[in-house]
């Protein structure tokens, strides 16, 4: 599920927080020559274009990347820096990415009939929202009233992104595309495991470690949101926080290999599935997602209004809204590809999600946990808030449809319809074997 924020961010302050080092550098004090209060007769001087200049450079010399361009240094107020963010998702992501994934949460009674996708999104960047690079203006953005260790922690991580950008094209590999949806999360997990892993050898280098050193219980405890997120669904949560916890633990499986150096070869030929972040043995091996095609129409006279790629950590985290971590990775292990659809004829929409797994044996375990979700047993179907949603297994493939929905209340004949229209998407996606070139 792709978390719609196209600026790179850092939410500090959570519930749980990263170890703290044991110094942090002073804020500079007013030399001899310099009055600590500013003379009431003139205007305090002009913040410098790239203020951030001197921080940047440390975090280049620990992360070793050069620093190739000046990176401009904004201090905002919320408000500002909100407005921003706001602009920024008006100008990168399409309005249809915005609407058909705020109906697919609906449709998947993931969110409320009334769930606006974008206020939930700004709602939580309200929340905590301490600063991030933009890579379009090649601007850093900093919250100005961030105590001073939350400043050094928010620098040391969004200018990692910088360096990303300068070095990777971070800006261009998160441009919006069609049907990329899983392969720019893997490109986020890569560019969020990256600065995080950065930031913390950081905190704990004044007492002689590194980020590798720190136990995964209190890795794991740093990546919560705070409190205020709670107010949003809690896929769009979970959507946020895992790019977090699956990429720290991506990139430090490659720093255990091959230091740093490792991270850099990753960037120049970069993760294509979250399951290759999620799997660090498909990414050594290149193991590629299957080319699965956009599930067939309901019917004729349907259009479809928007498609994209959920891929494995999207799987899990749907999941988790009724099964453990641990139950929902295991379920959502085994991801081939999939193709997930919005369509619509007048007032109507439906939802259908093909997908292909690796083997039976990992197919009917997604099926049994799909099943169990949304209590559409085998012949049978499951009363979603919008419409009948059913789920038919063919062999490896699996659909998940929501039966045609905003005619009024739903009726057997729904239900019969979202039958037959998951089998004949389950299979047909069997019988069209697979995509040469592919898993």
């Amino acid at each position: 599920m792709r978390a719609y924020v196209t600026v790179c961010v850092c939410l500090v302050a959570c519930s749980g927080r990263p170890p703290e080092p044991m110094a942090v550098a002073p804020a500079p004090t007013p030399s001899a020559s310099t009055s600590a209060t500013p003379d009431a007769r003139t205007e305090p001087p002009a913040e410098p274009e790239d203020p951030f200049a001197g921080t940047l450079a440390e975090v280049a010399a620990a992360r070793g990347l050069a620093v190739k361009g000046t990176v401009l240094g904004r201090r905002v107020n919320r408000k500002e820096m909100l407005d921003e963010v706001d602009r920024e998702i008006a100008h990168e992501v399409p309005r249809k990415a915005l609407e058909g994934t705020q109906e697919i949460l609906i449709a998947l009674d993931l969110a409320p009939p009334d769930f606006d996708y974008g206020a939930a999104i700004r709602r939580v960047m309200t929340a905590k929202l301490a600063g991030f690079y933009q890579p379009r203006t090649k601007t850093m953005f900093l919250a100005q009233d961030l105590p001073v260790m939350e400043q050094i922690i928010t620098l040391n991580h969004e200018l990692v992104h910088a360096l990303q950008d300068q070095h990777f094209d971070l800006g261009g590999k998160l441009d919006y595309r069609d049907d990329a949806g899983d392969e720019q999360a893997a490109l986020h997990a890569l560019a969020e495991g990256d600065a995080t892993s950065l930031m913390l050898d950081l905190m704990v280098r004044p007492q002689g470690k590194t980020a590798l050193d720190i136990p995964g219980d209190i890795l794991a405890g740093s990546e919560e949101l705070p409190p205020e997120a709670g107010k949003v669904p809690g896929i769009i949560v979970r959507s946020i926080v895992a790019p977090y916890r699956d990429g720290l633990t991506f990139v430090h499986h490659q720093r255990g290999r091959a230091g740093w150096r490792g991270v850099d070869a990753v960037w120049k030929r970069p993760p294509v599935s979250t399951e290759q972040i999620i799997h660090p043995e498909k990414y050594a091996s290149d193991e590629r997602p299957l080319d699965v095609e956009i599930p067939a129409a309901p019917g004729e006279g349907w259009e479809i209004d928007y498609h994209d790629v959920m891929g494995e950590q999207s799987v899990r985290v749907l999941l988790e809204e009724w099964l453990d971590h641990g139950r929902s990775a295991a379920a959502a292990s085994g991801w081939g590809g999939d193709r997930i659809a919005v369509y619509s004829r007048g007032e109507r929409r439906a939802v259908a999600w093909g997908l292909r797994w690796d083997d039976e044996a990992g197919a009917k375990r997604l099926e049994g946990a799909l099943r169990s979700a949304f209590g559409a047993n085998a012949g049978r179907c499951g009363k979603g808030q919008r419409g009948a949603i059913a789920v038919h297994r063919a062999g490896s493939s699996l659909a998940l449809v929501v039966a045609p929905y905003g005619s009024g209340a739903q009726s057997r004949q729904d239900c019969a319809t979202a039958l037959s229209w998951s089998a004949r998407i389950a299979k047909g996606q069997a019988q069209g074997g697979l995509t040469p070139g592919q898993k």
